[in-house]
């Protein structure tokens, strides 16, 4: 996605030629000793006032790096937009440097060196790399992966589906929830439940083992709408509590009455309730009044809560009772004084949890069942060693939370911490914030954290975002700041909106932002009036309009020719669209002014200046035929089929080709796309039935030959030949960019029918493969695997988002376009309904939230529907699906509002709204528009925007539609600003008469994100190899490239080394070993022979022996095996696998074993070779921790002797240097080797 600041970054208006020149609201925000949290408006310069405050900091205080200043931003592309625009002032303060006293030259270098290393990140790349550099202390294991939210989803449907599956048939829980809903319906549900996390789980731990009458408890507790002390005053009131005797005394006397007479049975339910409830006994207690108070209400009321109107009901009939009229007498008064007592009429009571009794077994059972899927998704991941976003933040949390030395070490590290958009935050990612500044999450104390973001912009609630905690931080950092210091800044300066639109829209949505209800709720948006700081194009004048669109074929609510120049309309949605691009053939004929910042200048509007913004793609198809119809040119933006794009599917079959270059099908497509470009023809000439058609490559010449080529040297580079070492790959992002630059792939897609569309789309390739890669993904294998995962569940994802300036009018969604800028901003469908979504699954068959309990408390509530208690083939809403429901409709309503105000503001110079309206007829004949639904209850755009722009003061509509009527267009005021409604008109045939197009495609440029030379990386094999002083030493069991066999027709000695290692890491019982030994042998293709397998079992068992001796000695604090370091050096990176790591509080104990056939070589001198790989990886620890010695031990199994070596923190210092020299020597200064994988380890 481009541009995701407040504006695209190639046309900044904020920046002068000198440089960023703050606003006097900027500057204030530059304050570095309190806490500061930033409510910036749209179009504001949030991201330049982010670039000033990292400045500022760095050249406040000489010793702060970027290494100490942690930002967090929303999405990679602001990370990477951040870091682009302060290298750009860093690299700005270099130049002046030389002869100025204002700049350190030395400083400033150092800092431009050591951004690529800052901490500027999305929430779960920061908790990423936090746990990848402290992996020995943190609860995860080493090259842990990261599952994004699409590859999460996959797995848990996987999880979700084998779960069920497995328990079909035997599960009682499973088969009642399959009497309530169908199998999808609950594999959806259940993939939602493990989606909402954490409440989910919070939700279902709390219920796993309760009890009905537990749950029912809990019900009334919850949702019922009278409280217990009111319920206990009422029914204990004298009057009620003497009624309530008499109708028991009364029915105690066992009148021969017919049991169905209405006064028997009052006197029969009263009865029973005050039995079981003890509210005349003192027995009563908890639930037991409010059962009775509804049970009694339900008995004196109708259906509808209302008194009976005949006396029968409550007395019975006269001719039942004629032997005992006193009888019948006392039951009347004592009716009489229960309904003046209790007046049900005027409560709201239940009648009863019926409905919530059947529920509570479904919820029980859901309860359980989301636990046993939650268990089975927890160890798969753990047997994946993955983990998901959710999982990266809280294992950061309890990381931090249980290690006092981290916490305090990140705490001194980080002098400064920003969050951008945090409007889009959750309060878990605010703990964390905590944690890392103020050491715990319920006692905040911290001076240095800002916060940037605007609630009013707050549009992914979808995605797990809580519009709330902006406010609860907010109050958190007040309360931290001295009483004097202003928490609470705002920017209302605008950039990019012209005078009369910014105008025009501040007192819009003032009136929009209003509450819904009478006050406030936390998830609403208050209105923020933005000012004047547009520095350009000043001179043209803006414009709002109001295109109405009548649902009917009603002529004097159409202009002249409309109805006979358009279309029968088959529905709303093509009866609007053809109205809006009648409407811009018009706007095209005579075009508004604008100011095109590229130009500089002030010019009239053509169609790659509009941009249509959809709220959903539903009826995308309508605007597509409609602009097709006037030949008005556009371009769909994010449209649908990004992993089915020619453009894409040649990379996969690149990326298969790598996997199986004897695959054919994968092959033939990479030659023959825009990659290569080789015809059908001339690939026909390849073809041979004896062999694959890349063996037929590799022999050819000429272009063939050529490509051959190529193929060869990316799949060395890839790491998938067998004559290619770690330090000769490249990273999967950097192969992606050879592999385009070698064949001008962006130029040649350029060439086909959707050229800007193909070229963002390979880049947002490049950069979802950077991203995997960044999560732990290496191979090729793993990364067609995440490829395949996301083509399963996003058959229509979305093509990448392209530049501004794309060819004709833009349709894109208002979610794109959020944090771009458009001269012509058309916001069309604002009478299309709102399609509210469950919070869980899609349809809403559960809800869950957050509601309060008890003394204000809250915890996570579900709501389902369950069988009606008159009809169990009947499914009705239960009390806390009901509230549930009401509570997320107003939610989505509120962010509605924030979507509206996005869209509305991405204008830089004239707005467009449209939308259907409903027209109706009053006794008088006048035409008027059907009325608006109360804002609370709102189910369209329209439902805010009619009472604002189409009513006047007593809510009539007849007086605008009169004056639209006669010209097609009114102009009006709102507060002042002026606007123009207008009615559909005939389209202009020639609005351009340009004559016959010459345009030619531009040139695309898709920037790569800046990158600095990757470090070279070496294995620690390798690095001792190349210190080894004789050519033809022997190493034996680290890697395939040591792999000559010591014995001549045994297995090789690397692979029984790897044999050994696995046995010993795993600690497998002694009968598993020759077992295991076979199976491994056979993935190598080697047969292991009786020799080999005794080797191995004595081997493991010393090892085994060995192990446990030393950790008896030790006695860890913890114990790692397999471990993977890396020892960071200025002149690359020495990457290995440590076998055994034991840590105590002052020393870090490293152990390798050694599988050598020491007849060969003695122990001393093969360890004197083997001391090197050790001392690389007692580098790597002692970056982890400076203060701690560290001991290092060669094992040899084969002598079993052991070598010890021990290194204090000092020698370890001067070891690093020479370590940095060696590599240095051994590399010659290469840098064109693999990318940092980001990790101390």
């Amino acid at each position: 996605m481009t541009g995701t600041g407040d504006g695209p970054p190639e046309s900044d208006s904020e920046e002068s030629e000198g440089g960023v020149s703050p606003t006097t609201e900027q500057q204030e925000a530059l304050t570095l000793d309190q806490n500061i949290a930033i409510t910036a408006g749209a179009g504001t310069g949030k991201t330049t006032t982010l670039t000033l405050r990292y400045l500022e900091m760095l050249e406040t205080d000489p010793a702060v790096g970027p290494e100490n200043i942690v930002t967090i931003t929303f999405t990679n592309d602001a990370a990477n937009e951040m870091q682009e625009r302060i290298r750009s002032e860093v690299a700005g303060r270099l130049s002046q440097a030389p002869g100025s006293d204002e700049y350190d030259y030395e400083r400033w270098r150092g800092i431009k060196d050591e951004l690529e290393n800052g901490y500027i990140h999305t929430i779960h790349g920061f908790c990423s790399r936090l746990l990848r550099e402290h992996v020995v202390e943190a609860p995860v294991q080493p090259e842990f992966e990261t599952l994004d939210e699409a590859d999460a989803t996959v797995l848990m449907r996987e999880v979700v589906l084998e779960t069920i599956e497995a328990r079909w048939e035997t599960n009682e829980d499973i088969r009642r929830l399959a009497r309530l809903w169908n199998r999808d319906s609950l594999e959806e549900i259940l993939v939602g439940l493990l989606g909402s996390r954490p409440m989910s789980t919070e939700w279902a731990t709390r219920w796993e083992d309760a009890t009905v009458e537990e749950y029912l408890d809990h019900i009334w507790a919850t949702f019922y709408p009278v409280d217990q002390e009111t319920t206990e005053d009422l029914l204990s009131e004298a009057s009620v509590q003497t009624a309530l005797r008499t109708i028991c005394d009364l029915y105690g006397e066992e009148f021969d009455i017919d049991p169905d007479d209405k006064g028997m049975e009052l006197m029969q339910t009263i009865s029973q309730i005050v039995r079981d409830t003890g509210i005349l006994t003192g027995e009563a207690e908890g639930r037991d009044w409010q059962r009775a108070f509804d049970g009694i209400c339900d008995r004196l009321t109708t259906g509808s809560g209302d008194r009976y109107s005949r006396r029968y009901r409550y007395r019975g009939s006269q001719g039942n009772w004629s032997a005992h009229e006193d009888a019948q007498d006392q039951l009347d008064e004592a009716a009489t004084a229960l309904l003046e007592g209790l007046r049900p009429e005027d409560q709201d009571f239940m009648g009863g949890l019926d409905t919530e009794w059947n529920s509570s077994h479904y919820v029980l059972s859901l309860a359980r069942l989301y636990c046993t899927v939650l268990g089975e998704y927890e160890d798969t991941k753990a047997d994946q060693n993955t983990l998901d976003y959710y999982d990266l933040i809280q294992t950061t949390i309890d990381f931090l939370e249980a290690n006092d030395r981290v916490c305090d070490q990140l705490r001194s590290q980080f002098e400064y911490v920003m969050v951008d958009e945090m409007q889009d935050t959750d309060s878990l990612q605010w703990d964390l914030v905590k944690l890392l500044t103020a050491g715990n999450t319920d006692d905040f104390d911290a001076q240095n954290v800002f916060l940037v973001g605007d609630e009013k912009q707050s549009v992914y609630r979808f995605r797990g975002a809580d519009v709330t905690t902006f406010g609860s931080a907010r109050a958190d950092l007040d309360a931290a700041n001295p009483d004097s210091v202003e928490t609470t800044k705002q920017l209302r300066g605008n950039f990019r909106t012209i005078a009369e639109t910014r105008e025009f829209l501040n007192a819009l949505f003032d009136r929009v932002f209003e509450p819904m209800e009478d006050e406030y709720r936390p998830y609403e948006a208050r209105p923020q009036a933005l000012t004047d700081e547009r520095r350009e194009g000043r001179d043209i004048s803006g414009s709002v309009e109001y295109l109405l669109v009548p649902d009917d074929d009603l002529a004097q609510l159409h202009g002249d020719g409309y109805l006979d120049a358009t279309p029968r309309f088959a529905g709303k949605g093509e009866r609007e669209a053809h109205a809006l691009a009648s409407r811009l053939t018009s706007l095209l004929d005579d075009p508004p002014e604008i100011y095109d910042r590229k130009e500089e200048t002030c010019r009239p509007a053509k169609p790659e200046d509009i941009a249509i913004l959809l709220r959903a793609r539903t009826r995308l198809k309508e605007h597509e035929r409609a602009l097709d119809a006037y030949d008005i040119p556009y371009t769909v933006v994010s449209g649908s089929g990004f992993w089915d794009s020619p453009e894409i599917t040649a990379l996969v079959n690149l990326l298969t080709f790598f996997e199986n270059p004897t695959d054919d099908i994968a092959l033939y497509g990479v030659l023959r796309s825009p990659l290569f470009g080789v015809t059908d023809e001339t690939l026909a000439r390849l073809h041979s039935p004896n062999d694959s058609l890349w063996a037929a490559l590799q022999r050819a010449d000429g272009d063939l030959g050529d490509a051959a080529g190529l193929l060869t040297e990316w799949r060395r580079l890839a790491a998938v030949t067998d004559d290619v070492s770690a330090d000769t790959t490249v990273p999967w992002g950097t192969m992606l960019s050879r592999i385009i630059d070698d064949t001008g792939y962006i130029a040649s897609v350029g060439a086909d029918e959707r050229p800007r569309q193909a070229a963002v789309n390979i880049n947002k390739f490049r950069e979802q493969i950077r991203a995997w890669e960044e999560g732990g993904v290496k191979t090729v294998s793993e990364l067609l695997t995440r490829i395949e995962r996301r083509k399963e569940i996003e058959t229509h994802a979305d093509e990448a988002t392209i530049p501004e300036d794309a060819d004709g009018v833009q349709i894109r969604t208002i979610h794109s376009a959020k944090g771009l800028e458009f001269p012509i901003v058309v916001v069309p469908e604002v009478g299309t309904e709102f399609n509210f979504q469950g919070d869980v699954d899609e349809y809403g068959k559960v809800y869950l939230d957050e509601l309060a309990v008890g003394d204000g408390d809250t915890e996570p509530v579900l709501g389902m529907k369950a069988p009606s208690a008159d009809d169990p083939y009947d499914h009705d809403d239960t009390l806390a699906r009901s509230r549930l429901r009401e509570r997320v409709k107003m939610q989505e309503r509120a962010e509605l509002k924030r979507l509206l105000y996005v869209a509305a503001t991405r204008a830089r110079d004239h707005l467009l709204f449209s939308g259907i309206h409903s027209v109706e007829t009053d006794d008088e004949g006048s035409l008027g528009l059907k009325d608006a639904r109360d804002p609370a209850d709102a189910r369209y755009w329209r439902d805010w925007l009619q009472p604002i722009l189409l009513e006047d003061e007593e809510g009539n509509t007849s007086h605008t539609l009169s004056a639209v009527a006669s010209t097609a267009e009114h102009t009006t005021e709102l507060a002042g600003n002026q606007f123009t409604i207008r009615l559909p008109t005939a389209p202009v045939d020639d609005w351009d008469d340009s004559g016959p197009s010459t345009h030619e495609y531009p040139e695309i440029d898709i920037p790569e994100p800046a990158l600095s030379p990757a470090p070279v990386m070496m294995t620690a094999t390798n690095f001792a190899k190349g210190l080894a002083p004789d050519a033809g030493a022997i190493y034996t069991d680290e890697l395939a490239e040591d792999a000559e066999a010591v014995d001549s027709d045994g297995l090789p000695a690397n692979h029984l080394g790897t044999i050994v290692h696995k046995l010993t890491e795993h600690r497998l019982p002694r009968e598993q070993w020759r077992p295991v030994a076979r199976r491994l042998a056979s993935a190598f293709d080697e047969t292991v022979t009786d020799d080999d397998l005794a080797r191995i079992e004595r081997y493991t068992e010393r090892c085994l022996r060995f192990r446990e001796q030393l950790v008896d000695e030790v006695t860890p604090e913890t114990i790692h095996e397999e471990l993977a370091v890396v020892a960071r050096l200025d002149s690359g990176r020495i990457i290995g696998d440590i076998d055994l790591l034991l840590t105590t509080p002052g020393t870090y104990h490293i152990a390798d074993y050694k599988t050598n056939d020491t007849t060969r070589l003695a122990v001393d001198d093969l360890a004197e070779k083997y001391w090197p790989q050790l001392e690389s990886y007692a580098v790597a620890v002692h970056q982890n921790d400076p203060s701690k010695e560290v001991r290092l031990t060669l094992y040899f199994a084969d002598a079993d002797v052991s070598k010890t070596n021990t290194l204090d923190p000092m020698t370890l210092d001067i070891m690093s240097d020479d370590l940095d020299s060696n590599l240095l020597e051994l590399t010659g200064g290469i840098s064109d080797g693999p990318e940092d994988i980001g990790s101390g380890y």
